[in-house]
């Protein structure tokens, strides 16, 4: 029999309240950990957050020690238990899993073989929004062993909607702190990263490329003429031409590659396990692309060039160091013509 004590929702609540202000990891991690236990003495349990982008539900943490897939499809028909718990936004809370799926038919797919024992809860994680129908943020799963009826079933179904409304709320502000996180690190008009950020990673990488004795470089690139092509045209051109070029830098670039707008038309990239020959490589490619890719803006074609140093790390060089070598290299080049490096 499943009893949840006023003393365990009195605990569930408290570790609830913790949470608001953790980040989304800290937040899945005890809903995992923490809760099944407290509210029905369970130790297995995962969280899934729903994607709308991908119409999926994406894996964040488990307790199980069996394999669960990362990602999980909504849609089809029957449905699983998450796409019911999210199509409803009403917990389910199972005492046997295997009758529940004789006498429900809209639920019952291979996905809920994830559920190996005979008793499980299924949790929605609510947003509730003013004027708006809830908001299914994610589900929380939870299972480990079996009862054949639930006790104050009434509370219990309270407790849940309180459990599924502090863990929405929760998950929606951490969402949003990591969301102005990375607007105070990008670049307002480029969407690449500003300076200060550009300059805490590259002294992690200078970390890092001490430690591991790999190569790190760093090329510094601005537009040529840049001035004079604003003078032309106007900023407004001048500014969305800067955004076509961040986009074309952005495309030549490996996944852990940096680039930053250092301020103006100057641009920062930072290539981790990179030699000065593959750093020069990697200029060339931008170069060529910048040189060559139409920059649209409102139906009018436009074309710029971009001049480019390039530096590898010295050991025992500092990042401004370094900076300041590629920086040097960029304005030499600049009366040797546009495309060298």
């Amino acid at each position: 029999m499943i009893t949840a004590t006023p003393a365990n929702s009195e605990k569930t609540i408290k570790i609830l309240s913790r949470l608001i202000g953790q980040d989304e990891d800290e937040i899945c991690r005890a809903a995992v950990e923490e809760i099944p236990s407290l509210l029905f003495g369970w130790n297995l349990a995962s969280i899934f957050l729903y994607s709308e982008d991908e119409k999926s539900f994406i894996l964040k943490a488990k307790t199980c020690t069996h394999e669960l897939p990362e990602k999980i499809p909504v849609g089809g028909s029957p449905a699983n238990f998450m796409t019911y718990v999210l199509r409803t936004g009403r917990p389910l809370l199972i005492p046997d899993v295997a009758q529940f799926r004789r006498d429900q038919t809209v639920v019952h797919s291979p996905a809920d073989r994830n559920y190996p024992s005979s008793s499980c809860a299924v949790i929605p994680l609510l947003l509730q929004e003013k004027r708006r129908s809830p908001r299914v943020l994610g589900v929380l799963n939870m299972t480990g062993g079996f009862t054949d009826e639930w006790s104050d079933q009434e509370h219990l179904y309270t407790l849940t909607y309180q459990l599924s409304e502090l863990l929405g709320r929760a998950l929606l502000l951490a969402q949003q702190m990591r969301h102005m996180k990375v607007l105070a690190q990008k670049d307002m008009l480029t969407g690449l990263y500003n300076y200060r950020f550009f300059y805490e990673h590259l002294e992690y990488e200078i970390r890092r490329s001490r430690r591991s004795k790999k190569s790190l470089s760093l090329l510094v690139m601005d537009v040529n003429a840049f001035k004079h092509f604003n003078d032309r045209f106007g900023h407004l051109v001048g500014d969305a031409v800067l955004r076509e070029v961040a986009r074309v830098i952005t495309g030549n670039l490996r996944e852990v590659d940096i680039a930053a707008r250092y301020g103006g038309d100057e641009f920062l990239v930072i290539l981790p396990e990179t030699d000065l020959p593959g750093a020069r490589r990697v200029a060339r490619r931008i170069q060529d692309a910048v040189a060559f890719a139409p920059l649209l803006h409102e139906g009018a074609s436009y074309h710029v060039e971009i001049s480019m140093g390039a530096g590898e790390f010295k050991p025992g060089e500092s990042s401004l160091a370094l900076i300041e070598r590629a920086d040097k290299a960029m304005l030499a080049n600049k009366p040797k013509g546009s495309r060298r490096t």
